[in-house]
């Protein structure tokens, strides 16, 4: 009887340890996915970039600029369709991605590019890292950029890239590294990263709108660089957007270019 009964004891608890098993399986999957999302980066705001008219300067609106002495000045400047302008997309971690083609203004080259920004830094923060801002206006810039409104970041060089597409200058073609200039690690060299915020453009005539602008070095895969670029932009919702998110929260102007918020 003693065997019988150890027998049936034996069997409850098998089954019993099956059926909590898959419990504490699926309450492990679960907290897994709660640590995942939890700690998953999202999304604060996503507009459109639009090209910055350079000032006073007489060449095409642009967004990239490839600087390359052997051709004219105005040969240089890239711009977007106007049906596929450049995406800019702000994360909450600090991070910010800039992504689509821009098209050479006097060539079949094209560019797509996949830019990484992040440290994302306020003024004060900036100068404590030893940061600068890039005063252009005795240039001839005329965004009307002050330092202390103005975001600071670095590029991401071990995620930012372009291919470069069509006939380019020096035959490039191909995926290259788009790393920051000048080098924030290099001591000899001044520390001014990409700024955006109002007149952050920097070469754009619409003083005090949103806007973006950093040098950079076009490199290698393995960092050496070849070429120098600079981006100049403006920032703006897309006509899909809400407008409600951080940037856009009044709604819609014209204005001589593309839309831009209130």
């Amino acid at each position: 009887m003693k065997k019988v009964i150890l027998f049936l004891l034996g069997i409850c608890l098998l089954q019993w340890s099956c059926e909590v098993e898959p419990v504490a399986q699926q309450e492990e999957l679960q907290s897994t996915a709660y640590k995942w999302n939890k700690h998953k980066k999202k999304k604060i705001f996503e507009g459109i970039v639009v090209e910055a008219d350079r000032c006073s300067e007489d060449i095409p609106d642009y967004n990239f600029w490839w600087y390359q002495p052997t051709i004219p000045f105005v040969d240089q400047f890239f711009a977007s369709s106007e049906n596929a302008p450049l995406t800019y997309t702000e994360y909450d971690d600090g991070t910010i991605n800039v992504k689509g083609i821009t098209n050479s203004v006097s060539s079949t080259c094209m560019v797509k590019v996949d830019l990484w920004l992040k440290d994302k830094k306020t003024w004060e923060e900036w100068q404590a890292a030893d940061g600068e801002f890039k005063d252009e206006t005795a240039d001839g810039a005329c965004s009307g950029a002050v330092a202390e409104d103005q975001s600071y970041y670095v590029i991401d060089g071990e995620r930012s890239f372009i291919k470069i597409i069509g006939d380019c200058y020096e035959g490039a073609m191909g995926k290259y590294r788009l790393l920051q200039r000048p080098d924030p690690n290099d001591p000899d060299t001044p520390k001014y990263g990409a700024v955006i915020g109002p007149g952050g453009a920097i070469w754009d005539s619409n003083e005090g709108a949103l806007g973006l602008s950093t040098w950079a070095t076009i490199a290698d895969m393995d960092g050496n660089g070849l070429y120098l670029v600079d981006f100049n932009f403006l920032i703006d919702c897309d006509e899909n957007n809400t407008c409600k998110r951080r940037r856009c929260r009044n709604g819609w102007k014209k204005h001589k270019r593309n839309r831009r918020c209130r």
